[in-house]
Order: structure tokens, then C-alpha cells, then sequence
């Protein structure tokens, strides 16, 4: 029978009165000696007590170890979601800036519009540009939407670079970043709620179009539009454009949202509206740049041009939601275990690769959204681009051909006109011509016992003649053809058996008044 180690028992002697309560107690010591009397510090029993209270800290080797609360249990690891080893700001994650410029210029042949401009923007910011026109706000807002590349200089959105290489991957960055049109730009083929829904469905195929058109709805509520969904772009103000233009940015949900002078042509309780969700989609992630020619919006900071300050407006930043890479709250302590009643700062055991290979930080990210399954998102996905090719297409095409139909019968009208009056012409032209052609023909009817020499000698004397112009020789058979083509000859020949017409030259005379001696030269 084997025999059973004996159990370590706890001394109950006190222990050893560690260093940092003789510390603590020293510590206490002098600021009551140096306090003012009013106030009142806790007596030496309390500081006596404290190291039974809280417990002594155990010998440290080389290698740190997990921390032990008063009562010799182990305190529980942290999760990884606290962030431990990673740098922290004032107990929050640093996020990664949303637009970031640095010493951005941008010239027009020799017209400099822009020049080193520095400027940074962090994400769910509502950040204003303001100037007089011409000042260059419209050009900054088209460089960091990927309209235009800078001339010099690093530019910087949602940590893709569009200073170098800037058309790869920019439909990509295109569908987080939206931009609301000084000039609207809205389709004139399609109404307003058209309009949005095209938006939309380009955003993101793989959402079902029932969806689609609920938030386009929404969207035109929002501004008080709703009303006039079925409205074509000309048949909207110019305030109302603005509204629609503004209704289906906000639509597609983006992280950065471009505004160019969004209060344009809009009274002032309209103005209030959109100046609404336009904060509110500040306060709830969105990245949204402003520019405007004086300062209207509750903005975090305000950047000058042509001065190219950036001034700080004094103004609350809109309380951040979940989603936009910061952290509600910031945490407690500084990444290590609290409540063990033990110094903090003491860090946590790191793998030895750490010091080659230190840790990057990384921002807090949000989880993600539920997704569709594939299959639906499938569905949508061709149901989506169906419509977009398709009925869009066959819907623009109805639309032309109603809205071109007065044109189109005018100019058939006008071409049948044409037509006609081209006949007429024709026609006209070929009654003259006969008319004259007949009457410069004289028809010289041959004797039936006329011989081929007689013949012969009389048709060179009539092509000797200046006057005459041309002569031809026609065969009974021949002058029959054309007798039976003309009106009131077609019927002679049926009054005899026989050929009523004999063999006969056709002189065509240059002139019709030498017709009648042409003739007379001939007779006989």
C-alpha cells in the first residue's frame, strides 16, 4: 500500500510585511505631515490593515505570471475582444481616418486650385469646406470621390490610395463613398423613385427588390417627397431635384458621403430637413464632408479656402454609433487584470517572437450583418439584372417613342410632303419632256415602194443638215409598237387586218421653230 504524501499546509503565522505596504505606509507618513489640517487621511491601523485586507504580492521571477487576487485565486484571463497588447488612446482603439490628405495640389493647366493641402478626416466626422466660388471646394470633393488625381501630393479613402494608380479597384470604393451633385444629375428617363431604386440596385445587386424599393420609399419620405415619387426630373423644381439627389445618397447607406452645396435652391425649412440627416448620418458612422460657401452645419471642423486653414467649430461631435470603428466607452484600466488588488502596469506574458515581430494595432471592428443565404442572394442578384438590362431598357425605349411621338409624325408628315411634291415634279418634268421631244420629232413615212438606195441617200442628207439633230429608221413592226403606247394610235390598228403603218424616219429637229423647214425639205 503505497503511501500518501503528506498535504502542504498554510503557515498561520503572518507574513512577511511585503515592500510596497512599507511604501504605501512611508507615503501616508509624509502627507500628513505636509497636509493641510482640514484634511482627514486614514488612520496607520487602516494602512496596517491593508495588506491583510488585500493580500501580499507573491516573488517575481523573470518570466511574468498571471496576478492572484487577495485570496490566492487566480484572477480570470481577459478576453481577447479587450484588447490586450494593443496601443490604446485613452482606453479606445485609434481608428484609421476615413479621408486622409497630405500636401494635395491640383492645377488646371497653370491655374493652381489647390496647393499642399493637409487634412484629415476620422470616420463619422461631419467635417465643412467653405469658401467663396471658385475657391476649389467642388475640385477637393471630385479628388477624394476619384473624379480627378491629384497633381501632387498622397490622397487617402478608407485606406486606398488615389494618388497612384487610381482607377483600379475605384467602382469598388465607389459604392462606400456617395456624392450629392451641385447640378443633381438625376436620370431623365426615370422618375424620382425610379431614380433611387436604379441606385440601389447598382449598390448592391444581391439585395431582393422588395427591399430595394422600401428603402427608396423611405428615402423619399425622409425629405417629404414621397408624394411626388412618380415625377420625371423636369417635372420637379430645382429644390426638389436637390431633394431627390440628396434622398438617393443617403439611400445607398454610405461610409463617406460627399455633399456639394446640398442647401442649394431650397428654402429654409427644407434646408433644416436635409441639414437634419445629414447630422444624423454623421452621429450614426458616416463619414460626411460638406461644401458650402458659408457655414451652415453643426460641424466638428471647418476647413478655409483659399486659405487652406482648418478651424474648429466649437461644436459637440455627434455621438458615434456602433459601426463606425470606435469604441462606446472607453476601457477601464490599461489592458490588464484589474481588481486583483495589484499595481497595474504590469504586462501580460508575450511570446518571445514578440519582440522580433511586434503587434500591429488593429481598430475595433464591427460584426458584421446578417447576410442572405446564397441562394437568394443569388435569386435577387438575377432578378436585379434582369430589370437593369431589360425591362429598364424596353421601359427607356416605350418612354422615347411617347415622348418623340409628336415629333415623329411632324417629320413624317414633312417627309410625305416631300414625297408628293417630289412625284409631282417627276411627273411634270417627264409631260414637258415628251411634249417637247414630240414636237421636234417630224415623222417621214416611206413610199411602200420606196427602195433601200432612195432610203439610204435621203437619210444622210438629213443627217448632213445643221438642223437636224438626230435620225433614226423605224420598221413597220417597230412604228406599230409605238403606235399601240400612245393614246388615240393604240386603236387604229385594229381597224384593218393588215399594218397600217409603213416603214419611217424620225428626224428630231434641234429647234421647234425649224420643224416646219426641216418638214418642207423632206416633202416629196
Amino acid at each position: 500500500m503505497s503511501r500518501r504524501p503528506a498535504a502542504r499546509t498554510r503557515s498561520r503565522s503572518r507574513p512577511r510585511r511585503s515592500a510596497w505596504a512599507a511604501a504605501a505606509a512611508e507615503s501616508h507618513a509624509v502627507l500628513r505631515t505636509f497636509a493641510p489640517p482640514e484634511i482627514n487621511f486614514p488612520s496607520d491601523l487602516a494602512w496596517a490593515n491593508l495588506e491583510n485586507r488585500v493580500g501580499s504580492r507573491p516573488a517575481i521571477s523573470g518570466r511574468v505570471r498571471t496576478s492572484q487576487n487577495g485570496n490566492g485565486a487566480e484572477a480570470a484571463r481577459p478576453q481577447r475582444s479587450e484588447g490586450i497588447g494593443r496601443p490604446r488612446v485613452s482606453g479606445a482603439v485609434a481608428p484609421e481616418p476615413a479621408v486622409r490628405l497630405v500636401g494635395v495640389s491640383k492645377a488646371y493647366g497653370k491655374t493652381r486650385v489647390l496647393k499642399g493641402i493637409n487634412l484629415t478626416v476620422g470616420q463619422g466626422e461631419l467635417f465643412e469646406i467653405a469658401g467663396p466660388s471658385g475657391s476649389g471646394k467642388t475640385t477637393l470633393l471630385r479628388l477624394v470621390h476619384g473624379q480627378l488625381r491629384p497633381n501632387a501630393g498622397e490622397l487617402w479613402v478608407r485606406g486606398r490610395g488615389l494618388h497612384r494608380r487610381w482607377r483600379r479597384g475605384l467602382g469598388g470604393l465607389r459604392r462606400d463613398v456617395a456624392f450629392i451633385f451641385q447640378e443633381q444629375r438625376l436620370l431623365p428617363r426615370l422618375n424620382a423613385f425610379e431614380n433611387i431604386v436604379f441606385a440601389l440596385q447598382l449598390r448592391d445587386p444581391q439585395v431582393p427588390n422588395k427591399v430595394i424599393k422600401q428603402r427608396a420609399l423611405e428615402a423619399l419620405e425622409s425629405v417629404k417627397l414621397a408624394h411626388r415619387r412618380r415625377a420625371y426630373p423636369h417635372e420637379l423644381s430645382a429644390g426638389e431635384r436637390q431633394r431627390v439627389a440628396v434622398a438617393r445618397a443617403l439611400a445607398t447607406r454610405p461610409r463617406v458621403l460627399l455633399a456639394d452645396e446640398p442647401l442649394a435652391s431650397m428654402d429654409d425649412q427644407n434646408a433644416a430637413i436635409i441639414t437634419h440627416l445629414l447630422e444624423d448620418a454623421a452621429a450614426k458612422g458616416t463619414t460626411v464632408i460638406v461644401a458650402s460657401h458659408k457655414h451652415s452645419f453643426a460641424a466638428t471642423r471647418v476647413l478655409r479656402l483659399p486659405s487652406e486653414r482648418v478651424m474648429t467649430n466649437g461644436v459637440k461631435r455627434p455621438t458615434p454609433m456602433n459601426g463606425n470603428a470606435y469604441v462606446n466607452g472607453a476601457a477601464n484600466g490599461n489592458g490588464n487584470h484589474n481588481g486583483n488588488g495589484h499595481t497595474n502596469g504590469a504586462s501580460t506574458p508575450r511570446a518571445w517572437w514578440r519582440m522580433v515581430i511586434p503587434a500591429r494595432p488593429r481598430p475595433h471592428r464591427a460584426a458584421r450583418p446578417q447576410r442572405l443565404p446564397l441562394w437568394r442572394r443569388s435569386a435577387a442578384f438575377a432578378a436585379n439584372a434582369y430589370r437593369l438590362v431589360l425591362l429598364n431598357g424596353l421601359r427607356s425605349w416605350s418612354r422615347d417613342i411617347r415622348l418623340a411621338a409628336p415629333v415623329v409624325g411632324t417629320v413624317s408628315l414633312l417627309l410625305v410632303l416631300c414625297g408628293t411634291l417630289a412625284l409631282v415634279g417627276i411627273t411634270v418634268q417627264r409631260a414637258v419632256a415628251d411634249q417637247t421631244g414630240q414636237a421636234s420629232v417630224v415623222r417621214v413615212y416611206l413610199a411602200d415602194g420606196a427602195s433601200q438606195t432612195s432610203i439610204d441617200a435621203l437619210e444622210a442628207r438629213l443627217q448632213a443638215d445643221s438642223r437636224v439633230e438626230s435620225v433614226r429608221y423605224l420598221t413597220p413592226a417597230q412604228a406599230l409598237e409605238e403606235a399601240s403606247k400612245r393614246p388615240g394610235l393604240d386603236s387604229l390598228a385594229s381597224l384593218s387586218s393588215t399594218n397600217p403603218f409603213p416603214a419611217s424616219l424620225d428626224v428630231k429637229v434641234r429647234l421647234v421653230t425649224q420643224v416646219a423647214a426641216v418638214a418642207g425639205s423632206v416633202k416629196g
